[in-house]
């Protein structure tokens, strides 16, 4: 339900300049980042991960279903995590119509679905982590690929399961801005007022008891378990990985399962490397939440640069997967020139049928000429 409540009116006379001037140079930060930055990534990885997508389903790369099904799945999550975050961080920044007018609509709506395709690509990686240690580590026991489709759907029950509250966490409420034009011996002259729809926590989202069982569940269950279960199989990996590479000779089977399961190792420790400073930010809000700090006291302009770069960094973070894929799998590189050389073939041999059906139906003499006297 919208309402409308008015925004209180500046009494000063003049502003500070040194504040001024920090708040001009944050913003401009955050622009760099969240606005050219993030698409300069973004765009990129949306596609690499499409084409991904695709490769994985080619049978010369060798993968087992359930690695498959997994792996499809995180570059789905990632995929819808990207493109939310762009819309959300990213479009409002060059685009000043849609930040004030489109924006306050969609975001109590799309930010709670942005919170569950990072939850989703969390625990899907994880999952994927959980599969490689079983595939190296205890390569008898064998998972079906049905227990993969039933893991990508408990994954995604579970992520709206812990982010439903989330919808109901923002309201609209129309406001009237009194806007002022500040002159360069610091003094302010009133503009015009505007009115504008803009989100405002509602009472759930404000209550204190909430927002400390939100905050603790955040970090425990996207930060602290996912980062301490990575580390540890990401580790069992790497070790198993080094001890048996000199024994595994004969086998290309084996071989193969350790190539793959070095490429999710990267994965990982990209994945933790990128979501590292998200865990930090989250934990200052948990320490500002059990001390009953005020955010002004916490939340300096600088911290605002800080939050723009983790969402760079989970942009980073989702699109690297077809990047180190070609990295560290040759044969994810030999299907990718299979595919382009099939489709330069392709075209080039429906090129030439274009011109000899041109020059067929341009020479009355040809046999294969509607005019021809060998054509019945």
């Amino acid at each position: 339900m919208n309402s409308s409540i008015k925004a209180t009116p500046v009494n000063k006379s003049y502003i500070d300049i040194d504040e001024v001037n920090l708040q001009s140079t944050v913003l401009t930060a955050i622009f760099w980042l969240e606005g050219i930055m993030m698409p300069t990534v973004g765009i990129p990885g949306l596609l690499g991960n499409v084409v991904t997508t695709v490769i994985l389903r080619k049978s010369e790369l060798d993968l087992k279903p359930v690695f498959r099904v997994l792996v499809t799945s995180l570059l789905v999550w990632d995929s819808i995590c990207l493109l939310l975050t762009l819309v959300i961080f990213s479009l409002p920044r060059v685009w000043e119509t849609y930040n004030l007018y489109t924006l306050p609509r969609l975001l109590p709506h799309i930010l709670p679905f942005a919170q569950i395709s990072l939850t989703a690509s969390i625990y899907t990686t994880l999952a994927v982590a959980i599969e490689r240690f079983i595939c190296v580590c205890k390569p008898h026991t064998k998972i079906s690929f049905r227990t993969g489709l039933l893991i990508t759907v408990f994954i995604f029950v579970f992520s709206l399961s812990i982010n439903g509250p989330r919808f109901f966490e923002y309201e609209l409420k129309e406001i009237y801005v009194q806007s002022y034009i500040a002159y360069p011996d610091g003094e302010l002259h009133q503009s015009e007022n505007k009115s504008v729809l803009v989100p405002f926590p509602t009472e759930m989202r404000r209550h204190p008891i909430y927002s400390q069982v939100s905050t603790v569940m955040s970090i425990l269950l996207l930060h602290l378990v996912p980062l301490i279960s990575l580390c540890y199989l990401n580790c069992a990996i790497f070790l198993a990985i080094r001890a048996r590479r000199h024994i595994l000779t004969s086998s290309g089977r084996q071989r193969r399962e350790l190539v793959v399961a070095t490429v999710l190792t990267v994965i990982v420790l990209v994945f933790l490397l990128c979501h590292s400073l998200k865990f930090f930010i989250n934990f200052v809000e948990l320490w500002a939440v059990i001390k009953d700090l005020s955010p002004q006291s916490v939340w300096s302009p600088r911290m605002n640069v800080v939050v723009s770069v983790s969402h760079l960094l989970i942009s980073v973070n989702c699109s690297t997967n077809f990047i180190i894929y070609c990295c560290k799998d040759q044969r994810f590189r030999d299907t990718i020139w299979s595919m382009i050389m099939s489709s330069f073939k392709a075209n080039r041999d429906n090129g030439n049928n274009l011109v000899d059906l041109h020059q067929a139906r341009s020479n009355p003499d040809s046999p294969g000429s509607p005019e021809s006297p060998g054509t019945l």
